[in-house]
């Protein structure tokens, strides 16, 4: 069987479009600049992940809908936090102004405070399920996710701000709670979508804090490509060095696809492999 991720991209566009359509019934500051956040231009690595792992598990695709666009939700929130000028202070994200400049420093606060209950409430109306146990477990995941994202960004600016030793260990703590975290929701979050046994989805957890791991190496790299090796404590090549940081991920990227073919899936395999082939 495989995995069209053209299909799954267009599935999730069209849902975050409805979305995105009845936030601008009620045109406020807080709705444009909620809207304006969720429309901007990436990847949507995340989402993509939840429908095909759903896919590939043998769960019906749509069901991972609302879950999807509620994980994008807090990725996008976390973004909108953490280009504030107390946090990253950056005034540019992924082409265009960061919300904090369209719309001004309040707004984009409150925007990605709204984004967690959003969330949460994408995920108890969009999924026609008779288990509230199932609902309650994604709740719960997505929540303690967006807990370990925040717990990350605290150790990131401790890291920054030089109050603890920045080691090579103590980095991938922050890279693990800051970016594997939601990437451990999806995979995880499709296993429970997909009704399989909690050692399933305890071996699927595992497998997004090794993907989220991947994914903030590639971009450990790709940054210190684009600035050379500038002295940032948060950033794992300072550490190590380009040429290691190549090897390592190769390494990695071997290791969590030998790890995936346990999951019992040709079709499965091949989209988690061409999605780690886009970074």
């Amino acid at each position: 069987m495989s995995i069209n991720i053209k299909i799954l991209q267009g599935l999730f566009s069209d849902s975050l479009d409805a979305f995105s359509e009845g936030l601008k019934t009620n045109s406020s500051s807080l709705e444009l600049a909620l809207d304006y956040s969720l429309s901007s231009p990436g990847k949507r690595i995340r989402p993509t992940l939840v429908l095909g792992l759903v896919e590939g598990l043998g769960g019906q695709t749509e069901d991972g809908l609302g879950y999807a666009l509620a994980l994008e939700m807090i990725h996008c929130g976390s973004l909108v936090h953490d280009d504030l000028p107390i946090l990253d202070d950056d005034d540019m994200r992924r082409g265009r102004p960061a919300c904090h400049i369209e719309y001004g420093e309040a707004v984009a606060l409150l925007a990605g405070d709204a984004f967690i209950p959003l969330a949460n409430a994408q995920i108890l109306t969009s999924l026609k399920e008779d288990n509230p146990l199932k609902l309650l477990q994604l709740v719960e995941l997505l929540n303690y996710a967006t807990y370990q994202v925040c717990r990350g960004q605290v150790r990131d600016i401790e890291l920054q701000k030089g109050k603890v030793e920045s080691t090579p260990d103590l980095v991938t703590i922050v890279h693990r709670e800051k970016t594997a975290a939601l990437f451990e929701a999806a995979f995880a979050g499709a296993g429970i979508l997909a009704s399989l046994s909690k050692e399933k989805v305890e071996q699927l957890r595992t497998l997004g804090t090794s993907f989220g791991l991947i994914f903030q190496l590639a971009d450990d790299l790709a940054d210190s490509k684009a600035d050379g090796i500038e002295p940032d404590p948060g950033n794992l090549i300072f550490h190590i060095g380009p040429k290691a940081g190549v090897a390592r991920l190769a390494k990695m990227k071997q290791e969590f696809l030998s790890e995936a073919k346990t999951l019992d899936s040709d079709g499965l395999q091949e989209f988690l492999s061409e999605v780690l082939g886009k970074f």
